[in-house]
Formats: structure tokens, sequence, C-alpha cells
């Protein structure tokens, strides 16, 4: 629990986390993924025989008692003890992607789909979707309450907007799970006053009627591995990736705040002069910075380069802000970059900014640009890339 977004990740990737199956009431994980870790819920139904309910349910009972597993982002993770439990249950299966570099939970989604023929879909919303299509519906007035309420102590005697208050019920809720329930005197008092007002109002709160976000749905990602070429004047650019999911990817099957990409290789020919690059890992978090929700974004990369003027390693990191309108996505990151080549380290900061946003579900434009000084000078790249996903 004392672990931040940064050891996390590091152990994550290093298998510094012992991994357990863990047997609990439905509702239970439920209420860990949708309101504790705030993630959407994509379900499908299995067309299970009994016989393979009764050993899939025995198997599970018996790794709970026996089994841990060293766990790794990559390739050793949740999808991975998934897909081969399902193996046991009919062994003439074969996963594909259990045997690939990475193990992806979207990847595996659909495969489970596909093979078992599922077609019954369900979808829970997470407890911050449900607060931004709360605060949404209310009216100018009614987010002024709102603001008034959480951020200047408005009191809240003899209040009676059952709307507001059930959308502050939920913004603590989300508080306190993000804060693992540690949280000072002050926002408990406030938190048990917004409690209080609403239990003196004897009316039932409105139903939601949140509907899925069928753009969203993982059944439609794209695939893991992609290949990019690009021809100009004189001039061509080959790039392959073996995975995952980067900033100029569709967002279709995808959040819009996370993108991951690993051994992503480029190689170019610009006015004849040969470049090569490979990001090994690029890991941009774009959370959205609003009035309800105010999170900082972040990058970190590593990169190869071998060109004429320069062979080694970047190491990049980057914080900064993102913002979410509608179909645009928009990010700035004041970044820092560390170079090593065979004569000497230097550093060097810069500006890493973005901007994205649909035209139709299917048609996008992304732009990207990475300024940064060197020699008091400054120097940009802007890209606009066609992407053939393998």
């Amino acid at each position: 629990p004392s672990d931040n977004a940064f050891m996390y990740t590091l152990k994550g990737i290093l298998g510094g986390y012992q991994s357990y199956v863990d047997i609990k009431p439905q509702y239970m994980n439920i209420g860990v993924y949708n309101n504790g870790e705030s993630r959407d819920l994509w379900e499908i139904k299995l067309n299970l025989t009994e016989d393979e309910k009764k050993i899939l349910t025995l198997h599970a009972w018996e790794l709970s008692h026996s089994g841990a597993f060293s766990y790794y982002f990559f390739d050793e993770n949740c999808s991975t003890l998934l897909l081969r439990m399902l193996e046991v249950l009919r062994p003439s299966i074969q996963f594909k992607s259990v045997s690939e570099l990475f193990v992806v939970p979207q990847v595996t989604y659909r495969e489970v789909s596909e093979i078992f023929k599922a077609k019954d879909t369900g979808y829970r919303s997470s407890l911050k979707k449900k607060i931004n299509y709360q605060f949404q519906q209310l009216s100018s007035s009614e987010k002024k309450d709102f603001s008034k309420i959480l951020y200047r102590g408005k009191k809240l005697e003899g209040y009676k907007n059952t709307k507001v208050l059930d959308t502050l019920i939920d913004i603590w809720k989300h508080k306190t799970y993000s804060k693992k329930v540690k949280r000072t005197e002050g926002p408990m008092q406030q938190m048990y006053q917004v409690y209080l007002a609403r239990s003196k109002i004897k009316r039932s709160s409105e139903k939601l009627e949140i509907k899925k976000p069928e753009i969203e749905n993982p059944l439609l990602g794209h695939a893991l591995s992609l290949l990019s070429l690009g021809v100009g004047d004189g001039s061509y650019t080959l790039r392959g990736r073996y995975g995952f999911h980067d900033f100029f990817d569709s967002n279709r099957g995808f959040d819009h705040h996370s993108y991951i990409s690993f051994l992503d290789t480029e190689f170019s020919n610009i006015d004849s002069r040969d470049r090569l690059s490979i990001k090994f890992v690029d890991i941009l978090s774009l959370p959205s910075y609003d009035m309800l929700f105010k999170n900082l974004s972040w990058r970190g990369m590593i990169t190869y380069f071998n060109s004429d003027d320069f062979q080694g390693y970047e190491v990049l990191g980057g914080i900064g802000l993102s913002h979410q309108i509608k179909s645009t996505q928009l990010f700035g990151l004041i970044t820092s970059n560390i170079y090593q080549n065979m004569m000497k380290t230097y550093s060097v900061l810069g500006l890493n900014s973005g901007v994205k946003f649909s035209i139709t579900d299917q048609v996008m434009m992304t732009f990207e640009s990475q300024v940064y000084e060197k020699r008091l000078e400054l120097k940009g790249d802007l890209k606009l890339l066609s992407l053939i996903h393998i």
C-alpha cells in the first residue's frame, strides 16, 4: 500500500510482487476495481458445461491454498493465470497470447471471447466516470453549489438538493479510496456533514442511466503489433512496434488516458542521412486535469539512437497536465532528457506537447511535438502518421 505509482510500475516490471489466487464474493472484487481503482469493467459470459464449472471451482480452490506466483506486468500477470486456468478446463485449447512476449488484458478478452463464443456482454462504469456523468447533469447553479461546498466549506444547514449531495457523496467516496482511508480531521468532518445533510432528506436518489461506451469496448481494439511506412520527397521512414498502444493509435477499444509501447523501432533516411532509433519502453499517463480530479500527467521513456551525429541512449522523464474536451485530448509536459553517448553524459530541458481529436469513430488526427533546448537552439518535431496493426 505504501508504494507510489513509480515504484508500483518498477516492481511490477521486475517481478517484485507475489500474486495469489484469492477467493472472495464477486461484489467485493467489483468494488475494488470499480471504486478503489476506478476502472471500467467489461464482462463476458462463457458457455461452460456444469462439469467445467465444477473443475474450475475446485482448481481455483486448490490454487488459493497452495499456489504463489512471481508477478510480472508484461508476461506473468492476471491474464496469464486466467488463460492457464481455462486451458485446464479444455486441454485442446492453446491460447496464442500466453506465448507472446507481452500478455495483454485487452488481447486476452478478445481471445477468450472468440474461442468460447461468448456473446453476452455486461458493463459496469467506474466510480470516476459515474461522478463525471453526475456532475455534467447538474445545472450551472447546482455546479456552483457543488464547488462552494467542496472547496469553500459552504454550510449545509437546510440544504436539500439531492443531486448535488449525491454527487458530493460519490466524490468523497472516491477521495477516501484514493487516500486509502487515511484522511485528516478537516475533510472527515466535511464529509460527515454531507452524509448528515443527505440522511435528513427522505427522497430516493435519481437512477443514473450511463450508456455503455461502445467505442471503448475491448472487442473493438486494434492488434498488438504495428507497421508504419512514410515516404516523401527523397526520404522514407519504416517503423515497427511489437506492442502495445501509443498516442498515435486509435482509442477504439481503449481508454483515453494510458499509453504504453514497447520495442518501437524506426529506421529513416532523410536528406541522405540514415537514422535508427529503438524505443525500448514509452509510458505516457494522461489523466484529465479538471475541477473534479486534479491529476498530474507524466511520461517515462528509454530510447537508443544511432545516426550520423549521435549514437547513444536517451532517458526522458516528464510531468505536466492533460485535459479531455469531448473527443479532443491535449497534453503538455515539462521534460528532462538525459543523453549518454561514447563521449559524455548531458541533460537538457524540454517541452513535450500533443493533441488528438476524433473526426469519426474510425478517423482521427494526432499531432505531437518535442521541443528541447540544446546549445541555445530550439528544435521541434511534428508527426502525422498512418498506421497498420498486425
